[in-house]
């Protein structure tokens, strides 16, 4: 199925339609890397300070109490500058690097997966992103179309999960572009982040392999996850003044990351 899938990314028009967006993305990235690189080297330096607190603060090493722990110091507004995150769906951003607008204090489903998977990186830990298509109707499978919401991939005791921050679920491997929690289903969409060039076909169709050997996998409770968030809460409060110093030593860096972005 997988084959069949990538070869519609591969010929005819919706090859010449990608490498048009290709094209007019890279135009932006180039021009915010250039416009933006003072900005883009305090984020990257702000974010290995938050790497060192979500350490500190995770119940354990796994990906799941890491996104866990992420989850809920974004919206306790943590990592924003004036402590606070509102969900906003479009607000001012820096394409190239999403993640900054944590730091604003306002952003979606793109920026908190970005500002994650960014953080992840610093680790041995796996995650991704994956935009998709979330909705509580089946759908025919297929890997066209555009989606409405971008979620993280994080892989737990070898099995691949999809978490969306935002609604604050986890989801199964229902096949290789379905995800299913209750009655939500989310179907995957490659299109912009083939744009993008976060990915290619060959990383494309890798992933759908993945994802093809992971269905029904699933091998943890709903408890299991209820109760790794209480520990989280816990360590946040047993270590508030690790966190109150945290906010502290990281309130220059992002006062210029803001006044960069003006």
């Amino acid at each position: 199925m997988e084959s069949l899938i990538i070869n519609k990314y591969s010929n005819g028009e919706i090859y010449e339609y990608l490498e048009e967006r290709q094209e007019v993305w890279k135009k932006i990235f180039e021009d915010e890397y250039e416009r933006y690189s003072s900005l883009i080297s305090d984020y990257k330096l702000f974010l290995k300070a938050c790497r060192s607190i979500v350490s500190e603060l995770s119940v354990d090493d796994s990906s799941l109490s890491t996104i866990l722990c992420i989850e809920k110091l974004i919206f306790m507004g943590k990592f924003s500058h004036l402590e606070t995150f509102k969900y906003e769906s479009y607000p001012n951003e820096l394409t190239s690097n999403l993640g900054v607008n944590v730091i604003l204090g306002k952003g979606c489903c793109r920026h908190l997966t970005r500002f994650s998977k960014d953080l992840f990186d610093l680790s041995n830990l796996y995650c991704d992103t994956m935009s998709c298509l979330i909705t509580k109707k089946e759908c025919f499978l297929t890997l066209d179309g555009d989606g409405n919401h971008v979620i993280n991939i994080i892989k737990f005791n070898g099995i691949y999960y999809g978490y969306d921050m935002v609604n604050h679920l986890i989801f199964d491997f229902k096949s290789p572009i379905e995800l299913v929690q209750g009655s939500v289903h989310l179907y995957y969409k490659p299109s912009i982040q083939l744009a993008r060039k976060e990915i290619d076909t060959i990383g494309l169709e890798e992933r759908l392999k993945r994802y093809s050997e992971n269905v029904g996998s699933s091998l943890f409770s709903k408890t299991e996850i209820d109760d790794i968030k209480l520990q989280t809460v816990a360590n946040i409060i047993k270590k508030r003044k690790i966190l109150a110093e945290f906010s502290n030593d990281t309130k220059e860096v992002k006062e210029r990351i803001c006044s960069l972005c003006k």
